[in-house]
């Protein structure tokens, strides 16, 4: 059973906690040329607050969806993580981003969670259930996508 609980909203009350995910990341800096390759492909992700909820757009890609991964901690829910993507073509689904909370990456002391991990087997079954869809495209390496096939 997960440590986490994965839901496709995010109310307003988040809004901080989402904006230090996606832009004052520490972590970024490992990963800064997969970033920057996203987001001259895809463009600049923005959160929109309607008030009630959050919703994360990306310049370049209108029908962006977003998972975003929450922990319980003392009665109250934890965002600890956050992933954007979308169906790119019948066959793809491309991971746009992804983002973890600094204290569940790989290098914390709760590294050993494996968040990001998690967090792409969810994706990948999300994908799983999708008619056609036979892999996911993750582009964190400038410019190369790496494909992850899709056992159905």
């Amino acid at each position: 059973m997960s440590d986490f609980d994965f839901r496709s909203e995010i109310s307003s009350e988040y809004i901080d906690d989402l904006r230090s995910l996606l832009f004052f990341n520490a972590e970024q800096q490992k990963v800064a040329d997969g970033i920057v390759a996203s987001i001259e492909k895809y463009g600049l992700p923005k959160i929109d607050d309607d008030g009630t909820k959050l919703k994360v757009s990306v310049e370049k890609v209108p029908e962006i969806q977003a998972i975003y991964a929450y922990r319980k901690y003392e009665n109250i829910d934890e965002l600890v993580g956050v992933m954007l993507f979308f169906r790119e073509s019948v066959d793809c689904i491309s991971l746009v981003h992804i983002a973890v909370k600094e204290n569940y990456s790989i290098s914390s002391s709760k590294g050993e969670s494996m968040l990001t991990l998690e967090m792409l087997y969810r994706l990948k079954d999300i994908a799983r259930h999708l008619k056609k869809v036979e892999y996911l495209s993750i582009y964190y390496q400038r410019y190369v996508a790496k494909r992850i096939i899709i056992n159905k």
